[in-house]
């Protein structure tokens, strides 16, 4: 067994779908402090490994452990005072107020019909001003942009106050601008958290991660930081196609021409 002083560790995870094997054999550990991203094509096993980390899924046996216990051995709401999911889409149809949605955060903390009190409505105030929400707080959330509800939901993730936040495609469908707003937000908090994203951008995840971990077919392919392993020949082993690397006249991180 991997040592079990890691936020996560993965032991030899395999998962199937009918009897289709989507994840096999993976072994990983994350550190706290940085910021990981999981990339690979469509039907890699990406969002599946995010899935099992959060407990949504669950393999056979014991292979992922939280802070050295077994994830399988928490109630519902204890692992979401230790894990934050931040899904690819939050479609939230119903009018509520921003402040609600933000407020939602804290749910895991209360007991059932326990009201929200002074300390829980400063740390949404505290997390809607890192997200600058907080100036859409009376909004129905219903009436947001794509950019803004992902904003939101970043507040939300954050009131939670887990060391452990999960996201799960959070800019598939945001434009440019809200992307690296949306990504910004949880680099700046990472010294004091442990954030793994699945991202299909390989140059976002060169300029934000501090460790890359490509993923083909369900088996762990390379992994390491990303000035070790954004190279020509793993891009076409990983995507089956050909690029140029240089490193970015803005940030130096290596960066992909196709």
């Amino acid at each position: 067994m991997i040592g079990l002083n890691y936020p996560i560790v993965i032991s030899n995870l395999n998962f199937s779908y009918d009897n289709e094997n989507i994840l096999n054999d993976v072994t990983l550990n994350f550190e706290k402090g940085k910021l990981y991203s999981i990339l690979g094509p469509n039907g890699s096993g990406k969002t599946t490994l995010i899935k099992n980390i959060s407990g949504i899924l669950s393999a056979k046996s014991s292979c992922v452990y939280i802070n050295g216990t077994d994830i399988i051995k928490f109630k519902s709401k204890e692992l979401a005072r230790r894990v934050t999911v931040v899904p690819q889409n939050s479609n939230i149809e119903y009018e509520f107020t921003v402040y609600d949605v933000v407020m939602m955060g804290r749910t895991p903390y209360k007991h059932r019909f326990e009201d929200y009190n002074s300390q829980d409505e400063a740390i949404v105030k505290e997390a809607m001003e890192m997200t600058n929400t907080w100036i859409l707080k009376d909004k129905l959330i219903t009436e947001l942009s794509g950019g803004e509800v992902q904003r939101v939901t970043a507040a939300r993730a954050l009131t939670q106050q887990t060391d452990i936040i999960l996201l799960d495609e959070p800019t598939a469908h945001l434009d440019l601008q809200y992307q690296l707003e949306f990504l910004n937000i949880f680099r700046e908090i990472k010294q004091h958290k442990l954030i793994i994203a699945v991202l299909h951008d390989l140059n976002l995840a060169s300029y934000f991660s501090d460790h890359m971990i490509f993923v083909k077919k369900g088996h762990i392919i390379e992994q390491g930081c990303p000035e070790q392993i954004m190279k020509k020949k793993l891009i076409k082993k990983i995507y089956n196609i050909d690029v140029e690397i240089i490193k970015s006249p803005v940030s130096g991180a290596p960066f992909i021409i196709y």
